[in-house]
């Protein structure tokens, strides 16, 4: 009954966010075929998934090789928000009960409500920007999204099934989608599956075929996308030594800062694995595993030349799936079972707090929106095709997608206003 009540919770909490938060930048763009980030030009609507495959060819050369997530970004964009608020809804759900499940199933455990939700509690106080990169349609497409296709592939790859063809087939699919996700987080999924396929051959002496080649199947779709013409004008670097060496300081720096908190938990759990001679189980090998594809994660952005937080999503991930098989492992001790309610309560206490803070934030944002919108619509009715309208308040909340994103400025032939009248067919747009 409390398994149900915690899910019944998060999806409120998650749909009302959703609902609340409205299209912001890279959403009036991807509403359309692209061609170029340039605004000027006739712009055709997307409809359908050939739209959907002709736009995404000309973002791969022209833009960058995220066609995974972008073509999840454009599917629904072109359907009306609720849609999305919906789906993105039990994405976010689907994410926590994943984590869950991986992280129990290592110690033959049942799912424990308690858990569960210190499991949705952890993702919302430390998913990097939580407005951009869970609530926000492009954001949420490239790393909600995202993160249950390479963490569906890592479930399949921890499967013990003797080749046949199916299975070759669909993890070869399955492997290519990871992989093409996004720069870090894909190959860092391909590192875990071979990091337990040697564990499985050293441990078991077994060796699957199918998952070296879905392996190699990851590393391709990771050089597709990271290789593609668009990627590769914007994304160049120089590689010398003083640039190398400052981008491993910031992304230490940024990794300290975001997730201190979870590294002395990780490290106090494990201390109480050691004590309790379980440091070498099945679980806390699986939990080093995943604590390397956490690093991998993050300081493969070595290579980037830029890593805003948003993009340590996966690397969230990895981190709570290496803290919660540990505590699936040790949940049995009365001791730990009182400090499981303990810490729960806590979190719920914050998390009120917290919530409430971020609805707020969010929903007047959503009040100045929807104002501009009713401005812009009413403009139309009217058969003007220029339109003023009162610009929104600065975000206070990084549960607010608003927050750094691109949007209306007072000039109207800034690159945003230029883009949101090209959304609502209008000629210009500009603010006060």
């Amino acid at each position: 009954m409390f398994l149900v009540l915690v899910l019944l919770g998060v999806f409120i909490v998650i749909f009302t966010l959703n609902l609340k938060t409205m299209y912001t930048a890279d959403d009036y763009i991807y509403r359309f075929i692209y061609h170029t980030a340039s605004p000027f030009g006739k712009k055709e609507k997307i409809d359908g998934l050939t739209t959907i495959a002709i736009s995404q060819w000309n973002h791969y050369f022209n833009w960058n090789g995220r066609f995974v997530a972008h073509s999840i970004v454009q599917f629904f964009m072109q359907y009306n928000k609720i849609v999305f608020d919906i789906f993105n809804t039990f994405a976010f759900i689907g994410l926590g009960l994943m984590i869950n499940g991986f992280s129990r199933r290592r110690s033959d455990k049942h799912s424990d409500a308690i858990i569960l939700f210190i499991v949705f509690a952890f993702l919302w106080f430390f998913i990097p920007e939580f407005g951009k990169s869970a609530l926000w349609v492009s954001g949420s497409g490239n790393y909600l999204w995202t993160s249950l296709i390479y963490l569906s592939f890592i479930m399949m790859c921890s499967l013990k099934k003797d080749t046949n063809v199916l299975l070759l087939v669909g993890s070869i699919i399955a492997g290519f989608l990871a992989g093409a996700t996004n720069e870090n987080s894909g190959p860092a999924s391909a590192l875990i599956v071979m990091l337990m396929m040697l564990l499985e051959y050293l441990k078991d002496k077994k060796f699957y075929l199918w998952k070296l080649f879905s392996v190699i199947a990851s590393l391709i779709g990771s050089i597709v996308m990271v290789m593609s013409p668009g990627s590769q004008a914007r994304g160049h670097m120089s590689m010398t030594l003083g640039v190398l060496l400052g981008n491993f300081k910031n992304l230490a720096s940024l990794s300290i800062h975001s997730y201190w908190i979870p590294y002395v938990a990780l490290l106090v759990l494990y201390i109480c694995a050691y004590r309790q001679r379980k440091l070498l189980d099945n679980s806390t090998i699986m939990s080093f595993i995943f604590l390397i594809g956490h690093f991998a994660s993050v300081y493969s952005l070595i290579l980037s030349p830029e890593a805003p937080p948003r993009t340590l999503f996966g690397s969230t991930v990895f981190l709570g799936i290496a803290i919660f098989m540990v505590v699936y492992d040790l949940n049995k001790s009365t001791y730990s079972v009182a400090l499981k309610y303990i810490l729960a309560v806590a979190l719920l206490g914050l998390f009120l707090r917290s919530g409430l803070t971020a609805y707020r934030d969010v929903n007047y944002t959503n009040l100045q929106v929807t104002q501009e919108y009713r401005t812009i619509t009413d403009a139309k009715k009217v058969g003007k095709d220029t339109v003023t309208v009162k610009l929104i308040s600065e975000p206070k909340s990084l549960y607010n997608a608003f927050d750094g994103t691109a949007y209306l400025q007072k000039d109207p032939g800034a690159w945003m206003n230029l883009w949101v009248a090209n959304y609502f067919g209008m000629k210009s747009i500009s603010g006060k």
